[in-house]
């Protein structure tokens, strides 16, 4: 569905098959400039900009599932963040 400014809403599933939205601008069919992925649930999975279908420049990602962490996290040394991160904003 595209509406009268040029944004267009699609279902569409990664390549892992997982099924996500998208609300954004398109070119040449792929998803370009300022966009929105939504997960199945209706979260947001990713807010910001893509080039050529790939998170590109300033944007959010969304963990929808981080781990519960179980001792204190050393901010000092982030080597291992495994599911323990909840949301990354900053340059793709």
């Amino acid at each position: 569905m595209i509406d009268t400014d040029g944004i267009i809403t699609e279902n569409f599933k990664d390549i892992d098959g997982i099924e996500f939205k998208y609300k954004g601008k398109k070119a040449g069919g792929k998803r370009e400039g300022f966009g929105t992925l939504f997960s199945a649930d209706g979260l947001i999975a990713y807010q910001g900009n893509f080039h050529d279908d790939k998170y590109e420049g300033e944007g959010r990602e969304y963990n929808p599932c981080p781990g519960a962490m179980r001792k204190q996290l050393n901010y000092l040394n982030l080597v291992f963040y495994d599911a323990y991160w909840v949301k990354y904003e900053g340059n793709f």
